[in-house]
C-alpha cells in the first residue's frame, strides 16, 4: 500500500468512527432529551438538507486548494459536533451539532471521492473499497469500545460523546501529520485571487450543478445515486429506533450490532468495489437496491440478535456495492480535471436523496405514532412503507437506464 492510498485510509477510518457512533445515537439521544417523532425526522433531515447546496461548490473548491485541506476541515467540523451533542442539555443544540455534521460531510465526501479518483486508474472501484476498509476498521473499533461502555454503565449517551471528541482531536492531530495531497499542481485550477474565486464558485455553483444534471450520462448516474442514499439513509437512520422500539433490544445492542455487522463485510470491500469494475454499475446497483427492499421487510420480523447482524450485514454490503459502483461510474465519465465538480454534483444528490428520505418519511412516521401511540408499531409501518417505495423506484431506474454504458476513462 503507498503512502497516499494509507493515509487516505487512515482518515476514512477516523471518519468511520465518528460519522457511525454520531449517526448511531443521534436519534435515541435526540428522544431521550425529549424529542418527538416529527423534532427527530427534522433532525435527520438538517443533516443533509445544509448539504445539499455546498457539495457542489466544496467539490469544485477541492480542484483548487487540493483535497487535504478539505479532507481535514471536514472532520474537524464532526470532532465540533460530537462536543455539541456532550453539551446538549436539550434537543434544541442536537440540530447545531448535527447541521455542523452536514457541513462537515460536505467538505470531506467530494474530496475524499475526488482522491480516490487522484490515485486509481482502472481499479476505482477497488481502491474504493480498501479506503471503506479503513473506514470500517474506525468503525468497528468505536462500536466496540462503545457496547463495552454502556454495557458496563460506565458513561451514558452524554459523555460518550464527549469521550469522542477528546478521541477525534488527536485523530485529526495525526491526521494533520501524515495524510498527504493527492493532486498535483497541474491539474489544480491556478487562480490569482483565490478569495474571490471561491465567491464566484459558490455563485456559479447552481450553474454547475444543472450542466452537471444536463449531461447524458450523468444526468443518469446520478438519479441512481438519488435512489441509494435514499435507501441507505433512512435504514441507517431508523434501524436504531427498530431495534430498541420495536425489537425490543437494549442501546448498547445497536453497538454490538453494528460492530459484528462491520466485522462480517470488512473483509469483502475490495471485491464488493470490484463487481462494478467487471460487470459495470447498473446491473448491481438495480439487484442490490431490491434485495435491501426486501431486508427491509424481513428484519421486522427478527426476534433475536442474530438475525439482526445477519440482516444488517447483508443490507449494509448491498449499499457499499451500490455506493462504489456509482462512485466509479461517476469518476468514469468525466476527465481529470472536471472531477472535483463531478464529485461534488454527485454529492448534491447524496444529499438530496437522503433529505427527501427524511421530508418524505418523518410525517409518515408521525402519523402512525399518533394513531397507535407506539414508536414500535409506527417504525414497523415505516420500514414497509419505505421498502414498497424503493421497489417503486427501482422500475424507474430499470427503465430510465435502458440503454446506459459506461467505458473506463471515457
Amino acid at each position: 500500500m503507498n503512502k497516499k492510498l494509507f493515509s487516505i485510509t487512515f482518515a476514512s477510518g477516523v471518519q468511520g468512527a465518528l460519522q457511525g457512533i454520531f449517526m448511531a445515537y443521534l436519534g435515541l439521544h435526540a428522544n431521550y432529551l425529549g424529542a418527538n417523532a416529527l423534532i427527530i425526522g427534522l433532525i435527520f433531515f438538517s443533516r443533509n438538507f445544509f448539504q445539499i447546496f455546498l457539495r457542489v461548490p466544496f467539490g469544485e473548491l477541492s480542484q483548487m486548494t487540493g483535497r487535504r485541506p478539505l479532507i481535514l476541515l471536514g472532520c474537524s467540523f464532526f470532532v465540533i459536533s460530537y462536543f455539541l451533542m456532550y453539551a446538549a442539555e436539550t434537543w434544541r443544540l442536537i440540530f447545531g451539532s448535527t447541521i455542523l455534521f452536514a457541513i462537515g460531510m460536505a467538505f470531506y465526501y467530494p474530496s475524499l471521492f475526488s482522491y480516490i479518483g487522484d490515485i486509481s486508474t482502472d481499479n476505482y472501484g477497488k481502491v474504493n473499497g480498501i479506503v471503506f476498509q479503513g473506514s470500517d476498521i474506525g468503525l468497528i473499533l468505536s462500536a466496540l469500545v462503545t457496547n463495552y461502555l454502556l454495557r458496563n454503565d460506565l458513561v451514558d449517551l452524554k459523555n460518550l460523546f464527549g469521550y469522542g471528541f477528546l478521541l477525534g482531536i488527536l485523530c485529526l492531530i495525526v491526521m494533520f501529520i501524515i495524510l498527504k495531497e493527492s493532486i498535483d499542481e497541474a491539474n489544480k485550477n491556478i487562480v490569482t485571487d483565490k478569495l474571490n474565486h471561491i465567491v464566484v464558485i459558490f455563485k456559479r455553483s447552481l450553474n454547475s450543478l444543472v450542466g452537471l444534471t444536463k449531461h447524458d450520462i450523468l444526468s443518469r448516474v446520478y438519479l441512481f445515486q438519488f435512489i441509494i442514499s435514499f435507501t441507505e439513509f433512512f435504514f441507517v437512520s431508523f434501524i436504531p429506533l427498530l431495534i430498541v422500539f420495536h425489537i425490543g433490544l437494549f442501546e448498547e445492542d445497536v453497538a454490538n450490532i453494528i460492530f459484528v455487522s462491520t466485522c462480517v463485510v470488512f473483509l469483502f470491500k475490495p471485491f464488493l468495489g470490484s463487481i462494478s469494475d467487471r460487470f459495470g454499475f447498473k446491473r448491481p446497483v438495480l439487484i442490490g437496491l431490491s434485495l435491501n427492499s426486501i431486508i427491509l421487510i424481513s428484519i421486522t420480523f427478527s426476534t433475536n440478535i442474530i438475525e439482526i447482524i445477519v440482516l444488517y450485514s447483508l443490507f449494509i454490503s448491498f449499499s457499499i456495492m451500490c455506493y462504489l459502483g456509482v462512485n466509479g461510474a461517476t469518476s468514469y465519465s468525466v476527465d481529470e480535471k472536471m472531477r472535483g465538480l463531478a464529485m461534488g454534483g454527485l454529492g448534491f444528490w447524496v444529499s438530496f436523496g437522503r433529505s427527501f428520505s427524511s421530508g418524505f418519511l418523518t410525517p409518515i412516521w408521525s402519523y402512525f405514532e399518533t394513531i397507535n401511540d407506539d414508536k414500535g408499531i409506527a417504525i414497523r409501518n415505516l420500514f414497509w412503507i419505505s421498502a414498497g417505495v424503493i421497489l417503486t423506484f427501482v422500475g424507474v431506474l430499470s427503465h430510465k437506464s435502458k440503454n446506459l454504458e459506461i467505458r473506463k476513462n471515457s
